[in-house]
């Protein structure tokens, strides 16, 4: 997966609910918070995109990759995704 262009809000959500089951995600204002299984810290800077009230709204790949890092699902998330 490049690090360049976007991918939808639905498949990141997708991605998450095969390689980290039972993760949970609480909407603020401008960022998703995405909280592991285990308890451990969120991940607080997956942004809600432009225009953050649309339904199909599109996250920057680099965020995703970050994301996934921090959470320790790097390599499931980017086969996941893959493209």
């Amino acid at each position: 997966m490049g690090s360049v262009g976007t991918v939808p809000l639905a498949d990141v959500w997708s991605a998450l609910d095969v390689c980290l089951p039972g993760y949970r995600r609480v909407e603020k204002k401008h960022h998703w918070w995405v909280y592991p299984p285990n308890g451990g810290d969120p991940y607080m800077r997956l942004p809600k995109g432009p225009h953050s009230g649309r339904s199909n709204t599109r996250i920057e790949r680099g965020h995703v990759k970050h994301m996934a890092r921090f959470l320790g699902v790097f390599d499931c998330v980017v086969g996941t995704l893959g493209r």
